[in-house]
């Protein structure tokens, strides 16, 4: 139990960001004025206002905050299947996103100029534009305007697209259709943009935490209920017979409980390599922030970043937890050889004493598992023997832990 408490916390404390001395970013409370100035007041943005914000609501954050039937209107632009889950379409969009970024990079390296009318028409298609009846000269300044917003000017794809998807004329401005764009998206997209704005800089905003965790939650409970809606009864199936000889997921963790039952005279072979999994861990997070000092140091203009009291305390914690779980292993061991010696004094074995040690017959693993009583037949019972039994090699009864784990 110890090991594991230790595990959770020693993956907690890699997970933690380093913060500023300030926790309020200046920019994100600059683009929920900007975000409120234009859905509540209706305000008039200005453009440098418009393309400074743009460029802040990232693909993943916009596909995360948009409705289904959002996401449904984007894929019919993008000429995508809209079958599915919200998940799934959530999937097909990031995926055709990053093949057009992709493009977008070809293109502007070859130049407009290079490209064919049919190849013309092909980009502006893919990128949700008019392409036929139009003239060829037309199509070129379209698909360059498109480059210079998403290269240049760094514009998401998903706001340029989402602008088609809501049917705004094509003889606006751009600067205006992304102001009805951004008007048009969900109150949740505030949050996460703040939240990610404030991660880049170091600066946690624990109310937007707070926010994004509950938006989370909603999430996760509507996933559960169109999974829940989605699902289909399995029809039954006649020839069950067929799958008696597979080796199921159940059967595995059987195997795994009567192991970890033996485990305890077996010199703990399993905890023991858990336990120098973690000090590898833990020196490597100690690595991370001697080159964080060093980066600060080397730095003329450095940010005042540090590493919060929250995880100074937890890696405290998690290095004491390790030394105390290494003091009662080197016990146990000492225990064991002390034990080991009056036995071999009765009666000497033949092989190594090591190798023993990290051997466990599977006679002794059978038996465990009859023990746990998690299997309900002998014929499942034969047939983890029998897959046992392809693990020895030298057929002497005995098999490493090791392998078994593997």
């Amino acid at each position: 139990v110890k090991i594991e408490m230790a595990k959770f916390l020693q993956k907690t404390l890699d997970e933690m960001a380093v913060q500023s001395s300030d926790h309020r970013s200046q920019k994100a409370k600059e683009f929920a004025e900007f975000f409120y100035k234009l859905r509540s007041t209706g305000a008039t943005a200005t453009t440098e206002e418009i393309m400074k914000f743009s460029k802040l609501f990232e693909d993943e954050i916009t596909l995360d905050s948009l409705s289904r039937p959002q996401l449904i209107a984007l894929c019919r632009v993008l000429d995508v299947q809209t079958l599915g889950t919200t998940n799934f379409l959530r999937y097909l969009l990031r995926m055709r996103m990053r093949s057009l970024a992709a493009d977008d990079r070809l293109i502007e390296k070859e130049g407009v100029e290079s490209l064919t009318r049919a190849e013309l028409q092909q980009a502006c298609r893919a990128r949700g534009m008019r392409a036929y009846g139009m003239p060829e000269n037309r199509l070129r300044e379209q698909l360059s305007q498109w480059l210079d917003l998403s290269i240049h000017k760094r514009v998401p794809p998903s706001l340029l697209l989402l602008s088609r998807a809501l049917m705004v004329p094509d003889t606006m401005a751009m600067t205006d259709k992304l102001k009805v764009t951004i008007s048009a998206l969900p109150d949740d997209i505030l949050a996460a943009t703040k939240g990610a704005i404030g991660e880049k800089e170091g600066k946690v905003d624990h109310r937007t935490n707070i926010e994004i965790l509950k938006m989370e939650q909603r999430k996760i409970e509507e996933e559960r209920i169109e999974k829940k809606e989605s699902v289909q009864p399995e029809p039954i199936v006649a020839a069950k017979d067929e799958k008696k000889d597979e080796i199921t997921t159940t059967d595995v963790k059987v195997l795994e409980q009567a192991l970890e039952s033996m485990g305890k005279d077996k010199k703990l072979v399993v905890e023991k390599g858990e336990l120098k999994e973690l000090k590898e861990e833990l020196a490597e997070y100690q690595e991370d922030i001697k080159e964080l000092d060093q980066m600060k140091a080397e730095t003329v203009d450095a940010v005042d970043i540090n590493v919060s009291k929250g995880a100074k305390r937890l890696f405290t914690k998690v290095n004491k937890m390790i030394s105390k779980m290494d003091n009662v292993l080197e016990e146990l061991e000492k225990s064991e050889q002390q034990v080991k010696k009056k036995i071999e004094g009765l009666k000497e074995e033949e092989k190594d004493p090591e190798t023993v040690e990290e051997l466990v017959k599977i006679d002794e693993l059978i038996a465990a598992i009859k023990q746990l009583q998690s299997v309900p037949d002998d014929h499942r019972l034969a047939r983890i023997s029998e897959i046992l039994g392809k693990i020895d090699d030298d057929r002497d009864g005995s098999i490493k832990i090791d392998d078994v784990l593997k």
